[in-house]
């Protein structure tokens, strides 16, 4: 399938559809953010936030696309700030 035109029209900026693949359950997306790091959400750094481990995947129900249920597979990836010593998972927009 066309990721790009998938992505234009779930509207989802931000985030690249790597690979959708049709279930029985509907379309399964899976995703990757563009951008890995984030602003601390405590101290507003963004220089000393750092990637912590590995991510599991998240299961998340989008709005249904041409009668398909739509769910999309996206990493919850840990973060760290050196800064404050917050530790956060990525949040999409």
């Amino acid at each position: 399938m066309h990721t790009h035109f998938i992505s234009h029209l779930l509207d989802l900026p931000g985030i690249q559809i790597t690979s959708v693949q049709q279930e029985t359950d509907g379309l399964i997306c899976q995703v990757q953010p563009n951008d890995v790091v984030q602003a601390c959400p405590t101290c507003r750094s963004a220089t000393s936030v750092i990637r912590r481990g590995t991510a599991y995947i998240r299961k998340v129900r989008h709005l249904p696309v041409f009668g398909y249920d739509v769910f999309l597979h996206l990493p919850a990836i840990r973060l760290s700030c050196h800064g404050c010593g917050s530790s956060f998972v990525w949040q999409r927009g």
